[in-house]
């Protein structure tokens, strides 16, 4: 036999961290996807080696579609959300600056 290969500790090891996440931690909140995130762990459970091979491929597929429309509607609400906190914001400062000149041009 050869020279044995050094042993690589995992923290060197180059991984695209893409590759290490593959959906969001089920056990979170998931309100519209909730009955696919069920059918996906009872898959897993009932295909303990399957999974690994597949079997839970369609169920998988189906739950990151919802995953994302999920994320796209919270997305779309968050924005609607900042707009509305910006237009209420400017409209206090606007106010603040009137009611200063005022005070200002009563003071002249």
């Amino acid at each position: 036999p050869g020279t044995p290969r050094p042993i690589t500790p995992a923290s060197t090891l180059s991984v695209r961290p893409s590759a290490c996440h593959m959906h969001p931690p089920l056990f979170k909140s998931h309100p519209q996807c909730e009955k696919l995130v069920e059918q996906l762990v009872a898959c897993h459970e009932e295909n303990p080696y399957g999974k690994f091979f597949g079997q839970c491929n369609d169920v998988k597929i189906a739950m990151d579609k919802c995953f994302k429309a999920e994320k796209v509607d919270k997305r779309t609400k968050n924005l609607e959300a900042g707009r509305q906190a910006e237009t209420q914001w400017r409209t206090r400062v606007e106010e603040k600056r009137r009611r200063a000149a005022a005070a200002e041009g009563k003071e002249r």
